[in-house]
């Protein structure tokens, strides 16, 4: 027998829809209410911030007060952009009588490394509102910090970094407690190291997983090939440290001075304190590799893909490339043809799959080669031939035309160009 419209059941059940229907506009306006509240809030927060910002302004014949962000997301953008700046406001790049006020806008890639600059610049929450309200106010272009305006964000154009140097530093504490914690691994104090990483797409997957990145994958290389470098270091009495914050696979190695440290001992402590103290970073293309840049390390970069930009600032860093395998015409392109198509800046898979270009990835013995150059000629042992000189200067000459390069200090490898001579022409 149907029930009736009037029965206890479809009463409850009206009852029940129309419960949900005003609990649910209720959070639609609860939303609503707080939503107008926060902003309600922030104006009259910017509001109480304007005679800050007008006495600023007042000040600036006297003392250039400037607002800017600090992009700590990404330990590359945290470390070298701001050093590279910091360097270039020390020559006088950026003004003299300047107070520079600070702020990071996202999540913090490293605690520590946080917590080291804000013993060397002014980093505040509040300068973030400062400086939203001085750019809703015209004329406040003066009052934002240059360091986001930089041409060529990624690159030390004018080589500062050689002319200016490091500006963080460890306290005697922070000092006892890295070779406390070196020896903690099973590195003795005074027991030389070196650091190896090779990037994949672990940690950009796992921090940001909402973003596709698989145009970042001509980046990548495989750890596995970097492992005869350190076990070749491992004979001359280095551990080699595997770094990384988020790493793929683990390293297969049974050589006990070839440490994975990126899975079995990282800290952001670590981090910070290995990449200023190793002998020199074996590295390709990632982010960490700016920790041992910006406290001036030697640097072995491989697997470079984009060929005209690789990085030549610095006269303690060498690197070989990835070779471009054409499939078209079944041969590597030289690198006159990289250099003079624009090829030699691509950055993204995506783009040297249009153009059929396969990315060939250092061999193990192309890597240890150009880490035991860098060994030697750190060493004083590195013995430099006549062909050695004039296969570098042909190299070089390619790159004349280039506008992202200043003064080239930097070398590529002399044994990788031996062997690759013919792509010279």
């Amino acid at each position: 027998m149907a029930e009736s419209s009037s029965s206890p059941y479809r009463m409850l059940q009206s009852s029940n829809s129309q419960a949900q229907v005003e609990a649910s506009q209720a959070t639609v306006a609860n939303s609503i209410v707080q939503s107008v509240l926060q902003h309600l809030i922030k104006c009259l927060f910017m509001a109480s911030l304007l005679p800050v910002l007008v006495v600023v302004r007042l000040l600036r014949p006297v003392v250039l007060v400037r607002f800017g962000p600090l992009r700590a997301d990404r330990i590359g953008d945290f470390t070298f952009h701001t050093e590279v700046f910091l360097c270039g406001r020390d020559l006088g790049f950026y003004g003299r009588r300047t107070l520079d006020l600070f702020y990071c806008r996202s999540r913090i890639s490293n605690h520590f490394l946080k917590k080291m600059w804000q013993r060397t610049i002014h980093i505040y929450p509040v300068a973030g509102w400062l400086d939203r309200l001085n750019k809703w106010v015209p004329g406040g272009k003066a009052h934002e910090i240059p360091i986001s305006q930089q041409p060529y964000q990624n690159r030390d154009m004018k080589g500062v970094l050689a002319k200016v140097g490091p500006h963080l530093s460890f306290t005697s504490e922070e000092e006892d407690q890295g070779q406390a914690e070196l020896q903690e691994i099973g590195i003795a104090p005074e027991t030389p190291f070196v650091c190896f990483i090779a990037r994949d797409s672990a940690y950009l997957d796992e921090v940001f997983p909402q973003i596709e990145w698989s145009y970042q994958g001509y980046r990548d290389a495989s750890i596995q090939n970097y492992v005869q470098a350190a076990e070749n270091l491992a004979d001359r009495g280095y551990y080699s440290l595997r770094m990384g914050a988020a790493v793929e696979e683990k390293l297969n190695s049974t050589n006990p001075l070839v440490i994975d440290y990126a899975n079995y001992h990282r800290t952001e402590f670590l981090d910070m304190y290995l990449g200023s103290r190793c002998k020199f970073l074996i590295t390709n293309d990632c982010g960490y590799v700016n920790i041992p840049q910006i406290f001036r390390r030697p640097i072995v970069w491989t697997n470079m893909s984009a060929m005209e930009v690789v990085h030549t600032w610095l006269p303690n860093q060498i690197f070989i490339l990835k070779k471009l395998w054409y499939e078209k015409d079944q041969r590597f392109l030289t690198f006159p043809e990289i250099l003079d198509s624009g090829i030699g800046r691509l950055q993204g898979s995506d783009k040297y799959q249009e153009l059929g270009i396969t990315l060939v990835e250092n061999t193990p013995e192309e890597i240890s080669a150009v880490s035991l150059e860098m060994d030697d000629r750190l060493n004083g042992t590195w013995n430099e031939t006549e062909e050695d000189e004039e296969l570098q200067r042909r190299f070089w000459k390619l790159y004349a035309s280039s506008e992202q390069h200043g003064k080239i200090v930097s070398r590529i490898c002399a044994e990788f160009l031996r062997q690759n001579q013919d792509l010279l022409d």
